[in-house]
């Protein structure tokens, strides 16, 4: 491997191979994603919604250990002293070797969380788009569905036409919703305008 930068314990001239599972899903719900290793945990929260299918309309956070990495707002800034700005810390600073895992969480309310496993680490391959999506299972909860609980509970009324629920559900999740969309290619073709991406999400939080 090349060395391009270091920090003095660790190298980002290369790919993290991660896999994003949302726990508590079965079967599971999941993107592999290859990413650069420098990739900053902000600019990975805007390759993870585009990936899984969020729509980055709440908070979010990464969690290591006792440490937590997000957004430090104004607002927020006072109540949440110990947390580390999510745009100043690098994926290859926290997942170092194959294995070793990180905690994200979306929307503090229905509380999506996701297992970030490091499974291995890959050369940069000339001519290659990253991030890229290499595999993956299943579309994504409707947001503010009431987390996984709200979630099976809505596919059990999808599943049943006479439940006295059903229209209801059906029209607010859409008449096209299939809890089995995943198609790779689709989520590549997004990851393609991350750059746009990571500035709109950007300017969002930053302003």
């Amino acid at each position: 491997m090349n060395e391009k930068e270091s920090t003095g314990f660790y190298q980002i001239d290369e790919i993290s191979d991660l896999t994003i599972s949302l726990v508590g899903s079965n079967p599971p719900i999941y993107r592999q994603l290859e990413v650069k290793s420098d990739t900053t945990l902000f600019e990975f929260h805007c390759m993870i919604q585009t990936a899984m299918g969020w729509t980055n309309s709440h908070l979010f956070e990464f969690r290591r250990g006792d440490l937590i990495f997000g957004v430090n707002l104004q607002e927020t800034i006072d109540d949440f002293p110990d947390l580390i700005e999510a745009a100043h810390v690098r994926i290859a600073a926290l997942l170092k070797r194959p294995g070793q895992t990180l905690t994200y969480i979306y929307d503090f309310g229905d509380s999506w969380e996701h297992k970030i496993k490091l499974n291995r680490h890959l050369p940069i391959e000339k001519g290659k788009y990253y991030p890229a999506c290499i595999s993956g299972a299943d579309k994504c909860p409707p947001e503010d569905c009431g987390g996984m609980s709200g979630f099976y509970n809505l596919l059990k009324i999808l599943g049943n036409p006479k439940d006295s629920e059903y229209k209801e559900v059906k029209t607010w999740v859409g008449r096209k919703y299939d809890p089995k969309d995943f198609q790779v290619d689709a989520v590549n073709r997004k990851l393609r305008r991350i750059k746009a991406v990571i500035r709109e999400m950007t300017e969002a939080w930053y302003g």
